[in-house]
């Protein structure tokens, strides 16, 4: 009798313990789709850009050293969503700023390859966006710089 017991306490405790791992991966997995939603609007809100649902934010980057807000990113997006975000990029009005002290030069992933696409534009009166954009396999690589003086 004692040894049944003893058995179904280490089940009980075996199964929590399981219940318990599954439901910190879950809340884990939860949190980082809400910071992929966070910093995919962060940046649709400060260029002017947005990205398809299928897009992943690889890599963001907001020093708070520097006196204007100024941040780096590089997302991944589908190769069947490129054409309309190329679309969208075009039609931004480039801008010739020489933007000196840029964060990219120093970020240590910002490495473009096979670059299909650059443009500078202000996304309003403030704010100088970068983006240079990398054919990366069957995705794309969006590189974006954005400084707001």
């Amino acid at each position: 009798m004692m040894r049944n017991l003893t058995c179904c306490f280490l089940i009980l405790g075996l199964l929590f313990i399981i219940s318990c791992r599954d439901a910190n991966s879950v809340v884990a997995e939860k949190t980082q789709d809400s910071m992929q939603s966070n910093e995919l609007n962060r940046i649709g809100s400060e260029t002017g850009l947005f990205f398809p649902v299928e897009s992943k934010v690889i890599h963001f980057s907001a020093p708070e050293r520097f006196v204007d807000p100024v941040w780096v990113a590089k997302v991944l997006m589908p190769a069947s969503s490129y054409e309309v975000f190329q679309e969208a990029v075009l039609g931004k009005t480039t801008d010739n700023t020489v933007y000196h002290g840029a964060l990219a030069d120093s970020t240590s992933w910002w490495k473009p390859t096979d670059v299909v696409l650059k443009k500078q534009y202000l996304a309003d009166r403030q704010t100088f966006v970068n983006v240079v954009v990398s054919k990366d396999a069957e995705e794309f690589a969006v590189y974006i710089e954005c400084v707001v003086h």
